[in-house]
């Protein structure tokens, strides 16, 4: 029972295509209504095989310009790039300062890049509200395939024996069809049957094609509606209609439970009845339409329903259809190219933005990158942002951590100087109000080497911040390197981002000279590179660094032996050791410590800068 199961991926996929292919019919039959008696028979026929390939599509690309991405639909729970819900979870892992403002503690959220939490998106394990009710709706669908697979067989094979009846050896109508065939360039052998398995003449067989033809007609027909007969039926050959027919039959059964497709497919025959009905015309030239119309009047007369087969392509149909046929062929008209080419390319458009799948973000790696917004509400609100008034009377230490892919760091070569300019630069800034314009994708941060230079400094009372250029970012859409999405990233002129650690404030101030200093890079001549990281860490009597590990979360460098950390007003460290804990190196062993409690809460002590005197505890 267990293998069945592994079809569930083919159930996803058929629901999902039904749905879409659902959408699209409904616009593209409103489009047919639209423009009813205006299209030519033909292209309106054709217009179906959209309806085909979009049910037919194993896979189809993600796209912006997805009608999905409107509502949040999607065929899958990607790994999408989310935000953390708060420090906690988060602590001892990379990065433990959220980027938020201090008007939104209740909203202590870390913009986090390569998380495996899903995105908010619809999918249809969604909508199953369990993997019980998944397994039991597939179970459902299985059955109702089984059944209409038997009865498909069954019926066909039924109809298949009933019409075993006499091959019509009459020579004169044998060489009327004959003379069809030869006209049309049919080559293949096609005999005649008549039968009382059918009211109507019909087109039989995907393999072996036979002409079927009701007892009464040979006594009701004359020879020249005997030839439009012909003519009908062997166009339905010639155009594989038959063949179409089986294709519809077997999208059927995979989608039995939509109605919608089962209207589309009763729309898609009449419409390539009316179709043949105009190419028949064509054969016999517009002048002889009234006759070939009263052919399908005398049909009418004698009305018996057809049965509906997959392998079967009738001349008659239902009395409404056989009516709307004969008004189709009192106003057969050649549409202009102009407006074929219109309608065309209408529904073409259709099919695109309706079988095209919502555009996901990829996400990257397990990194973090604070946004230049002072939290949610503003990167989503675009609101106006205060400028925080915590910078430091004097700047004690200061590096750069450049924009590169490896996120070197740099320090000044001489420390007095940089600090005296950056400082000046700081004191003489001006609060920069104005609206900040939002981030595409606020939700998905992106590559952190994308991103400008940042400062960082670190003042008196453990005073440590980040200031980099302003930057925002804006998707293109394009897709490159095998999925990877490239974006466009934009400046605001003149202003830097001051993101502070201990408070977690996030502000904006124009400064001209430090933000070309920074954005241009004019700060290298003044820098060399620290590979050492010196500048961020400083190291103990005992060889312990220790350090705020706000900035390496930025650029994924490693973490202090001994990370800032504070409580009720109290400033230590704590040993990076502690916060990891112990740490299963497989999965039984990780069962194994949860049974144990190993991961429950647990104090943690909170040390002097020596890195052995106790001072507090969490």
């Amino acid at each position: 029972m267990s293998h069945i199961f592994s079809l569930l991926p083919v159930f996803d996929w058929v629901v999902w295509t039904s749905a879409k292919v659902s959408v699209f019919i409904i616009f593209f039959l409103l489009v047919k209504y639209l423009f009813r008696n205006k299209l030519g028979t033909t292209v309106n026929y054709l217009l179906w095989s959209i309806v085909i390939v979009g049910l037919l599509l194993p896979w189809t690309p993600p796209s912006s310009f997805s009608i999905y991405n409107l509502v949040g639909l999607s065929t899958q729970n990607s790994t999408a790039v989310t935000m953390s819900p708060n420090l906690d979870q988060n602590f001892g892992q990379n990065s433990t300062i959220p980027s938020k403002t201090k008007a939104t503690d209740d909203n202590n959220l870390d913009y986090a890049v390569g998380k495996s939490k899903p995105q908010n998106k619809i999918s249809l394990r969604s909508i199953a509200a369990s993997p019980l009710t998944h397994q039991g709706l597939f179970l459902l669908w299985i059955s109702g395939i089984s059944a209409f697979i038997v009865s498909t067989i069954v019926v066909n094979k039924r109809f298949s024996r009933s019409i075993k009846g006499h091959t019509i050896n009459n020579w004169y109508l044998l060489a009327g069809l004959e003379g069809v065939k030869e006209r049309l360039s049919i080559k293949r052998d096609i005999p005649l049957t008549l039968t009382q398995a059918v009211g109507t003449p019909s087109l039989f067989g995907l393999f072996k094609p036979r002409l079927l033809l009701p007892v009464s007609l040979l006594n009701h027909f004359s020879s020249e509606q005997l030839k439009y007969v012909f003519v009908h039926e062997l166009l339905h050959f010639k155009h594989r209609d038959i063949i179409v027919n089986w294709l519809v039959q077997v999208l059927l059964i995979l989608h039995w439970f939509n109605p919608i497709i089962w209207y589309a497919f009763t729309k898609l025959r009449e419409d390539q009845e009316i179709a043949c009905d105009a190419m028949t015309v064509k054969y016999f030239g517009a002048n002889n339409s009234k006759e070939y119309a009263d052919t399908l009047i005398k049909l009418l007369e004698s009305y018996v329903r057809p049965p509906r087969k997959a392998n079967l392509a009738g001349l008659s149909g239902s009395k409404s259809l056989i009516k709307r046929r004969l008004t189709s062929i009192s106003n057969l008209r050649q549409s202009s190219l102009a407006f074929t080419v219109v309608i065309v390319a209408i529904v073409i458009l259709t099919g695109f933005v309706t079988f095209a799948n919502a555009k996901i973000l990829p996400a990257t790696e397990n990194i973090r990158l604070p946004l230049p917004a002072s939290a949610k509400q503003t990167a989503a609100e675009q609101t106006n942002l205060q400028a925080s008034n915590s910078l430091p009377a004097s700047i004690q230490s200061i590096s750069i951590s450049d924009d590169s892919p490896a996120g070197s760091y740099w320090s000044p070569d001489s420390q007095n100087e940089v600090l005296s300019q950056v400082s000046s630069w700081l004191k003489t800034a001006k609060q920069y109000t104005a609206t900040v314009p939002n981030t595409d994708y606020v939700d998905n941060v992106v590559h952190y080497n994308i991103g400008p230079s940042a400062l960082h400094i670190t003042g008196s009372e453990q005073f440590e911040a980040l200031i980099y250029p302003a930057w925002y970012v804006k998707i293109d859409g394009q897709e490159v390197d095998a999925g990877s999405i490239t974006h466009n990233i934009h400046y605001i002129q003149d202003v830097v981002v001051i993101i502070e650690a201990r408070t977690n404030y996030v502000s904006y101030l124009e400064s001209g000279p430090l933000y070309n200093w920074l954005k241009n890079e004019e700060w290298k001549t003044e820098f060399s590179q620290n590979p050492a990281l010196t500048p961020l860490y400083q190291t103990n009597e005992n060889g312990q660094t220790y350090g705020s590990a706000f900035a390496s979360s930025i650029i994924g460098n490693p973490q202090p032996d001994l990370i800032s950390a504070g409580k009720d007003g109290t400033s230590g460290y704590v040993k990076y050791e502690d916060l990891m804990g112990p740490q299963p190196k497989t999965p039984e062993e990780a069962i194994a410590m949860q049974k144990m409690g190993k991961f429950e809460k647990r104090e943690i002590p909170l040390y002097a800068a020596d890195g052995k005197t106790v001072i507090g505890s969490f």
